[in-house]
């Protein structure tokens, strides 16, 4: 009986696995055709949309690239790595330490490309470092575009 159950487990992670880069491809897929004169997915409106099964992961990176910029690409890495490591290794290990490192690259990325890199023409709301990364800066007081003034903040 521990024999199944043990099988049973891993084919799951397995799965998990296989869902997790099947999800990760396909949040890739939605932030490259991603196009902020579509309006479509922030209004609603009468057109349909280039791929109805996609609309979810096109909400989820208008959201991210909203909030976090040009570092929304680096959550599309991770499902990928993550979902490799539960196929070849089967076992999952350190989740939350993984989750909270993940989130602290993202938002000092993002504050990084807030800070010196903030033009871009196609995110023009709020650049390269997001929203998240501008409410930072402004209430750090950070925003003057030199590489010294974001190391001390770190």
């Amino acid at each position: 009986m521990e024999k199944i159950i043990t099988f049973i487990k891993v084919k799951l992670i397995e799965l998990a696995g296989i869902v997790t880069i099947f999800s990760g491809l396909a949040y890739f897929i939605s932030l490259t055709t991603y196009s902020a004169n579509n309006i479509s997915y922030v209004f609603p409106s009468d057109k349909n949309t280039h791929n109805k099964f996609f609309s979810f992961f096109y909400y989820i990176s208008d959201f991210f690239l909203q909030a976090f910029g040009i570092l929304a690409f680096l959550i599309f890495l991770n499902l990928i790595i993550w979902g490799g490591y539960l196929i070849l290794k089967k076992r999952i290990e350190n989740f939350s330490i993984k989750l909270l490192f993940l989130i602290l690259s993202i938002i000092f990325g993002a504050l990084f490309f807030s800070i010196n890199i903030d033009q871009s023409f196609w995110l023009p709301d709020n650049g390269f470092g997001g929203f998240v990364a501008n409410f930072i800066s402004e209430k750090l007081n950070i925003k003057n575009n030199s590489f010294g003034t974001y190391l001390s903040v770190v």
